[in-house]
């Protein structure tokens, strides 16, 4: 009777097995499925269907998109946002795509390079990952509207409204702005661009990480450059302080930003090159940047203006 039992045993121990087998071949299978569509999609779309459906999005009202009665529509505008974040979004997916496949093959990583990462490799990935749908969700959901007095705001559900141009928020720091640039010899146009990317020009913007005010420090970065970060010229000091730093230790500006962003750890590892969000820095900092330099040079031909008028008087 004993044998008996165990054979049945067996059997049903095999049966279980063939079952999980069979289970992970297909999730396999599908996994392969699965990753197949996301390569076409992501490398052998041609570019005419995209722009195709890009437009077909900015044409499309969203159900719950309400607007006051004096904003006009603006599809131009629409059309770049939102073409700006469908790339970003798929850029996003690429980064998280490439990352793992730079992961895989450096798997035997030494443990002082381990220790040398600001962020782990799965945090990298969720935040890739979070940031392409973030980016997606505004792909479908914002447009872009001219007020009466000609400024461009988006709109999306929930209320949310924002003024795309954030500079008013940040020039009203020129003078802490200046004073950080002449004591870390830095452009004020890069402090300025800084400030618009990480905060909005916003004293009191936390980010979900914890960084704190204009140029966004961290409560232990904050310490170690010995500012206070909720005291507004403060923090734009000892931001101002700690890109200079990374600046002197890369030597280049975009590795600087790079480090600022998303640690000098992994600058050192190229970690970097697969971070969506760090990406989109590098794209949207320069031309920030180009976008105070002309917003500088115009303050100052108008001052020597005056200048000039008061002599004359």
């Amino acid at each position: 009777m004993k044998p008996l039992m165990n054979f049945h045993i067996r059997q049903q121990a095999i049966t279980i097995g063939q079952n999980i087998s069979n289970l992970f071949l297909r999730l396999i299978l599908i996994s392969g499925v699965i990753l197949l569509f996301i390569i076409i999609y992501l490398y052998l779309i041609p570019t005419n269907l995209e722009v195709a459906l890009i437009s077909k999005v900015t044409s499309y009202n969203p159900p719950y998109s309400v607007t006051l009665k004096e904003f006009k529509l603006d599809r131009k505008a629409t059309f770049s946002f939102k073409k700006e974040k469908y790339y970003e979004f798929k850029e996003g997916l690429k980064d998280t795509i490439a990352f793992i496949g730079h992961e895989l093959r450096n798997f035997k990583v030494k443990e002082k390079d381990k220790k040398d990462m600001n962020i782990s490799a799965g945090y990298i990935i969720k935040s890739n990952i979070r940031n392409s749908l973030v980016a997606f969700a505004d792909f479908l959901t914002i447009r872009i509207y001219t007020t009466s007095d000609q400024q461009k705001v988006a709109i999306g559900p929930k209320n949310f409204i924002q003024f795309l141009d954030q500079k008013h928020k940040v020039l009203r720091w020129s003078q802490y702005i200046f004073k950080a640039a002449e004591l870390y010899n830095l452009d004020p146009a890069l402090i300025a661009a800084v400030i618009e990317q990480e905060s909005g020009g916003n004293p009191n913007a936390i980010s979900p990480a914890g960084a704190i005010g204009l140029m966004q420090l961290m409560p232990s970065t904050a310490r170690g450059l010995g500012v206070n970060p909720y005291d507004p010229e403060q923090n734009i000091i000892g931001g101002a302080k700690y890109l200079a730093i990374q600046y002197k230790r890369f030597g280049d500006l975009q590795l600087a930003l790079a480090a600022y962003n998303a640690g000098p750890g992994n600058v050192y590892n190229n970690n970097y090159l697969y971070i969506s969000e760090t990406q989109n820095y590098l794209r949207n900092v320069p031309r920030l940047m180009e976008k105070y330099r002309g917003i500088f040079a115009q303050a100052k031909v108008l001052a020597k203006e005056k200048k000039g008028d008061h002599s004359a008087d």
